[in-house]
Formats: C-alpha cells, sequence, structure tokens
C-alpha cells in the first residue's frame, strides 16, 4: 500500500473523530466530539473544487445541558448489516442506531449486567457474524478513569448479538481499549491500547463464540501520551492491510500483522477510514480532516 501526500478536507473544527465514508451520501460522516455534531463533507463536483460541510446531526451526542464530560458528543460512528447508522454517545454513555430519516436514535446497548458503560469510543460490525462490537474506555468522562459516574471498574470490548441483542464481554484485556476493527474474513480482530504507558496496537483471534483470545502486540508505543497522541482509530483495506492512527501519524500493517511503516501526520492522527472504493484514506487530525490517496 502506497499513501501519497496529504492533502486537508476541511478544517477548523473544535476536535474531530470518528470518520466513517457512506456510499449512498457519497461523503463522510465525521465527529466533532466536543461540538456535539456530526458533519457530512462531500467531495467537489469539478476536479480543483472545495469539498462542501453541512451538519448531519445536531445534537450527536446528547442534548443534556450539563452532559458528562467535555468530549459530550458523538465519537465512533459505523453501520451495521442493514446499513443503518450505529453511533457512539459519550454524552449518553451507549451505541445507539439512527434512523433513515435521522429523526429517532434508539439505544443499542447502555448497560452491561445492569451497570452503565463507561463512555464507548468506537463500534465496528464482524463481517462473518454481523455482531456488533464496542469499546468502552471512560474517556467522555470528567475525571475519566477516576470519575464517580463509573460502574464498572471494567473498560472491556463488548460484543452485541446481531440476531438476540445479547450483550456479552469479548475482552478485558486492555487497560483502555479504543480503536477496534476486523480482517475481512472476520476471524481475527484489532485493537488500540490508550492509557500510558501501555500505548500498543494488538490483534485477538475471534473464537467461534465472539469472544476474543489473549492479545498478540503487532507494536508498542511505551514513550506516547495524550499529549503526543496515543494508538487510537483503526481501519482495514480489502486486502487486510491494517492502518491506525497514533503517536506522529498514520501506521501501517501487513496483513500478517507486520508493522510495516509510520506516515508522518501533523498536529495529532487519531480516527482513520477507507472510502471511495478504498481508493482515499481519511485521517482525523485534531481539528482537521486530511487525505491520502492510495495505491
Amino acid at each position: 500500500m502506497v499513501l501519497h501526500t496529504p492533502t486537508v478536507v476541511a478544517e477548523n473544527f473544535c476536535w474531530v473523530e470518528g470518520p466513517l465514508w457512506v456510499d449512498r451520501l457519497d461523503g463522510l460522516l465525521v465527529s466533532d466530539v466536543k461540538a456535539n455534531t456530526i458533519f457530512l463533507l462531500r467531495p467537489p463536483v469539478s476536479e480543483g473544487g472545495a469539498w462542501t460541510r453541512e451538519v448531519f446531526l445536531r445534537p450527536s451526542g446528547t442534548s443534556n445541558p450539563h452532559p458528562p464530560g467535555e468530549e459530550h458528543g458523538a465519537n465512533g460512528l459505523s453501520l451495521d448489516a442493514d446499513g443503518r447508522l450505529l453511533l457512539c454517545s459519550h454524552g449518553e454513555r451507549g451505541v445507539f442506531v439512527l434512523d433513515e430519516e435521522r429523526w429517532t436514535r434508539r439505544p443499542l446497548v447502555t448497560r452491561v449486567r445492569g451497570r452503565r458503560l463507561n463512555s464507548p469510543n468506537d463500534v465496528t460490525v464482524c463481517p462473518a457474524s454481523g455482531a456488533a462490537y464496542l469499546t468502552d474506555p471512560p474517556f467522555g468522562l470528567d475525571d475519566t478513569f477516576d470519575d464517580p459516574r463509573r460502574e464498572t471498574d471494567v473498560c472491556g470490548i463488548y460484543r452485541v448479538d446481531a440476531a438476540t441483542g445479547a450483550v456479552t464481554l469479548a475482552s478485558d484485556a486492555l487497560h483502555a481499549p479504543n480503536g477496534i476493527a476486523f480482517s475481512p474474513d472476520g476471524r481475527t480482530a484489532y485493537a488500540t491500547n490508550s492509557k500510558p504507558p501501555h500505548g500498543r496496537y494488538v490483534a485477538f483471534d475471534v473464537g467461534a463464540d465472539g469472544t476474543f483470545g489473549p492479545p498478540r502486540t503487532l507494536l508498542d508505543t511505551p514513550d506516547a501520551t495524550y499529549e503526543t497522541g496515543m494508538p487510537d482509530g483503526l481501519a482495514v483495506a480489502s486486502d487486510g492491510t491494517v492502518v491506525g492512527g497514533g503517536p506522529g501519524g498514520v501506521y501501517v500493517f501487513s496483513p500478517e500483522g507486520e508493522f510495516q511503516e509510520r506516515v508522518d501526520v501533523e498536529p495529532l492522527a487519531s480516527n482513520v477510514a477507507f472510502g471511495r472504493g478504498g481508493r482515499s484514506l481519511f485521517v482525523t487530525a485534531g481539528e482537521r480532516v486530511v487525505r491520502f490517496e492510495v495505491d
């Protein structure tokens, strides 16, 4: 995989994450977590033109006037097997399904065993089973790991069964699971851990029951801090190449999980998403979104 010189798609956000390319919209959805808004970015209609930006959903995370944290909007975005939008809400501390008209949201999961989730960060759907998987660190809460509103000591990766909606713990092996993605065959899950000094990119074997085996470290980043950037969002290309945002840029791994290179992105590369038939890689980086052409 070759990533060409990045270009700026849009900028002047508060703090943008959660990129998701949606073919039927012919555009990229991004979550401005601090602005409590999801924006739709559309490509220019003519060569040399500018990308357009419009509000897709506001509020995106919560209508609560006193939300539990500065980052109270939606974060991670994904599509379920039926093409409906799934969004992680920091403010409402759950994952929600958005209807086609964007008028109503229904909760996919807000509690596990009667206890509220921390603040779901990322969500994706396993291509083999159709089950949704979410990560649940406490970054959307004011005092994060020490916030008194936490109802569980676990920062888990959870599985939501596509047929029954049953929620089970897939793994509790990471201190602060953040990004999550699957190999094209659904047999391998990839995740990031985002708590210093344990920053790392990992892979899991996916069991027949949907739970994860022990994590295998693909790359450690022991010197990473929240100021310099932590391992964050993940995306997997159709050929199995894994790409992740992280300290200093975008990290590229082979389909076998071998680290290949880091491509610099400033100021902080957080989340990544492929789009436009896999020809583009979109990266959220602080207050802006950049795009790499992909060969």
